[in-house]
């Protein structure tokens, strides 16, 4: 994604935003940092498998009640402004976890 560092990243499991922000740079000024996605290896007992989460107000103020907790193997997608969620739906469908 649009990040200082991007790539895999092996983390501990309380492991939140701000930490993976830290380990891989700071976001880029293109990035969406309203519609962070995070794609799940296993879909959650609703059949979720994708969350769309806002860090601006992190970024903004610090406030991290948008966070989701984070699970093993989960993969954290950063796009670039302007960028449709339909359109990222083609990249979500063929991860390969």
């Amino acid at each position: 994604g649009l990040v200082g560092k991007p790539g895999q990243y092996i983390v501990r499991e309380s492991a939140d935003f701000s930490t993976l922000l830290a380990i891989c740079g700071n976001i880029l000024e293109d990035a969406n940092l309203k519609k962070v996605l995070v794609v799940r290896h296993q879909s959650d007992d609703n059949g979720q498998q994708v969350y769309v989460v806002n860090l601006k107000p992190f970024m903004k103020k610090g406030d991290r009640s948008n966070f989701i907790a984070l699970k093993p193997n989960d993969t954290i997608i950063i796009t670039e402004k302007g960028i449709r969620l339909s359109k990222i739906s083609q990249y979500t469908k063929t991860c390969i976890f």
